[in-house]
């Protein structure tokens, strides 16, 4: 009678492992979308002169991305 209970309790120890594991999952799966759908609603909101700003710092940036990396090359 003592191995079928510890059978038994193996069994319910591992069936809510299981569902601790799933629960887990969930709420990760939950956090991304919501972490997804922040980003997504925020880029839709921009006007086409928050764009052009965005587009000249990115240029800005590149160009002087590429001289610090051309300085290195030479060094």
């Amino acid at each position: 009678m003592v191995c079928s209970t510890n059978i038994l309790k193996n069994c319910i120890i591992k069936g809510l492992e299981k569902a601790k594991m799933f629960i887990t999952m969930v709420i990760i799966f939950i956090i991304v979308a919501f972490v997804w759908l922040i980003i997504y609603g925020g880029s839709q909101n921009k006007t086409d002169e928050e764009r052009k700003m965005e587009d000249e710092e990115q240029m800005k940036y590149l160009k002087e991305y590429k001289k610090r990396n051309n300085k290195k090359v030479e060094d």
